[in-house]
């Protein structure tokens, strides 16, 4: 790894940049599930689509819990605005941290050691009331809660209500496939880097 000098970054240059709200963009019109690592602006990005965002399933963004970015919104922020929007925080995955400088762990500086940092935080829409959701929605949404995120509990659970709706089994069918299962990943509060937990003298 390189010094601690080397790690840091200096701003050289400064540009203004014209942006559109991502509501006003032509050609798109329902959006089902969303992305958002923007360094600090997403929140930002989300008030730019609050007019269509009750249509939006899911929303993963990167979150902080210590402003990283200078007068960034916070986790808190984040979570306070979706939850206006009617939105859930589901799980965290990739969380990082690290260690307070000095402290160096195995010579290297992210190694996460006590403090939280950041986190991709998994939103979805209030699952308390699947009224809100349309057929064809209960599907998406099980199918990306179950490739992406292998959250099976709650993808069995819109799965449950689908079948509720047209007399259908198809939620049986799934938790028989997922208990049949050898072996299932979960992704749950889990480190965002492979990293050896061992602490070298």
């Amino acid at each position: 790894m390189g010094t601690e000098t080397d790690l840091n970054f200096n701003v050289i240059e400064k540009r203004k940049v014209k942006t559109h709200r991502l509501e006003e963009i032509k050609g798109i019109n329902k959006i089902d599930a969303i992305k958002l690592d923007t360094q600090g602006s997403e929140l930002d990005i989300l008030k730019g689509f609050e007019k269509k965002i009750k249509e939006v399933l899911i929303i993963e963004s990167e979150v902080e819990f210590i402003e990283l970015y200078k007068n960034q919104p916070l986790f808190s922020d984040l979570q306070k605005f979706l939850k206006k929007n009617n939105f859930i925080l589901h799980k965290l995955i990739d969380i990082e941290g690290r260690p307070f400088r000095p402290w160096v762990v195995n010579n290297n500086p992210a190694f996460p050691m006590s403090q939280l940092l950041s986190a991709e935080a998994i939103f979805i829409k209030d699952f308390s009331k699947l009224e809100n959701f349309i057929d064809e929605d209960l599907l998406k949404i099980s199918l990306v809660l179950h490739d992406i995120y292998n959250s099976y509990d709650l993808s069995f659970y819109f799965l449950k209500e689908y079948d509720r709706r047209k007399g259908l089994k198809t939620s049986i069918a799934y938790k028989n496939f997922i208990y049949n299962e050898k072996q299932i990943n979960i992704k749950f509060m889990n480190l965002k880097l492979n990293i050896d937990r061992t602490i070298s003298s």
